[in-house]
């Protein structure tokens, strides 16, 4: 289970904190290294480490938070497989595909797993004609936008709101966007 996704709005916020101080703060300090060397004076370390310490804070938090929703969307994936597979079932056994996931207890699956380990929001299913579609999402940037996660068997993904460029996972079916 992933116990690193408590800190994603917590790093996501030290990164925007970073880029807040980096706007105001690098500037006045470049132009204050600019001008002692201009005037071939020694730069103190106090002003060379505070010019760069928000642009290190800002880029690393935002690394380290791509990293962990890199994680969180594999273990998302890997519990939908679950939930898929018991679809699969289902389907040969019926001839068709479940209304909805509750369906699949107790004979395919136990329990609906959550995406996640600290996931508020369940799986998201949807039965379609022939097909079927399972989605989960996660927080991006602070609860501005958020990564929607989503199967689709016949490859017919759709991506909403105002970036709607679907990305690639390394699982077949599996794309993902995010939502704004």
């Amino acid at each position: 289970m992933n116990q690193f996704g408590d800190y994603i709005d917590l790093l996501t916020i030290i990164g925007c904190l970073g880029i807040v101080i980096s706007i105001f703060t690098i500037p006045v300090l470049l132009y204050k290294c600019v001008f002692l060397i201009f005037q071939k004076k020694v730069i103190s370390k106090t002003v060379f480490i505070f010019t760069l310490t928000p642009l290190i804070l800002c880029i690393s938090s935002f690394e380290i938070s791509d990293n962990i929703r890199d994680s969180i969307r594999e273990e998302g994936i890997q519990n939908g497989q679950k939930i898929i597979i018991a679809i699969d079932k289902y389907y040969s056994k019926n001839k068709s595909y479940p209304d909805s996931l509750p369906q699949l207890i107790p004979f395919e699956i136990k329990y609906i797993p959550k995406p996640y380990s600290n996931s508020e929001y369940p799986f998201y299913y949807k039965k379609v004609d022939d097909y079927f579609e399972l989605n989960f999402s996660q927080n991006v940037f602070g609860g501005f936008n958020y990564e929607v996660i989503t199967f689709n068997q016949k490859d017919k993904h759709v991506a909403l709101g105002e970036l709607n460029h679907l990305i690639k996972t390394s699982h077949p079916h599996w794309k993902y966007y995010i939502f704004d």
